[in-house]
């Protein structure tokens, strides 16, 4: 038993009761092209990894409001820079970590992964941050 588990599955459990429904999209490469003919190419395809994902802009906009900030108050403390959009997804049931290769999918929207932070006290990942761009 490692010294976080107790973090990892608190994070886990309380990001799946407030969370939403998500799936990593994990991209495989693409197979080396056949030998005879070059000119087609294999396709790359993807895993989908079930999982679950809180989006900080909806929290900080609900916090914002209870705080009794105005619409103007609210949207500029509320933007992430650069128009993305910041995720805490846990790593407890993850078989892989996420990276800027993979997308977040939520429902119909797929989302590209610009950075991914973890916290990890002593290598045991918690939870990723990540910045996302629809």
């Amino acid at each position: 038993m490692g010294a976080y588990d107790a973090a990892r599955e608190t994070a886990a459990r309380l990001i799946r009761e407030k969370g939403a429904s998500v799936q990593l999209r994990v991209e495989t490469q693409a197979p080396a092209p056949d030998a005879d003919k070059p000119w087609k190419p294999g396709a790359a395809s993807f895993v989908l990894h079930p999982t679950h994902a809180v989006f900080l802009d909806g929290v900080l906009k609900a916090w914002a409001a209870k705080m009794g900030w105005g619409a103007e108050e609210r949207d500029s403390a509320t933007r992430v820079q650069g128009g993305t959009v910041q995720a805490l997804v846990p790593a407890l049931g993850l078989p892989v970590e996420p990276d800027t290769f993979c997308k977040l999918v939520r429902g119909g929207r797929v989302y590209e992964i610009k950075s991914v932070e973890a916290v990890r006290p002593a290598d045991d990942a918690i939870i990723f941050i990540l910045d996302l761009v629809e």
